[in-house]
């Protein structure tokens, strides 16, 4: 019998959180945001593990969005 695990780990990379152009797609953080919310809600504990975040603070740096 398969045993149901009480952490689940979400990798999210840069693809997943931008656009064509590289800019940061804020619905899809949102929506992002939402699952990793339900995981919490269902008793779970998560990790998230991201490489989303340096195509996210780019911008704030004046070096652009596009990053692939």
């Amino acid at each position: 019998m398969a045993r149901r695990s009480d952490t689940a780990v979400v990798k999210i990379g840069t693809s997943s959180i931008t656009d064509d152009e590289g800019v940061v797609d804020r619905s899809m953080v949102a929506k992002l945001c939402d699952e990793v919310a339900a995981l919490r809600s269902s008793g779970r504990r998560v990790v998230v593990v991201t490489s989303g975040a340096i195509a996210a603070g780019l911008p704030e740096l004046g070096m652009g969005g596009a990053m692939r």
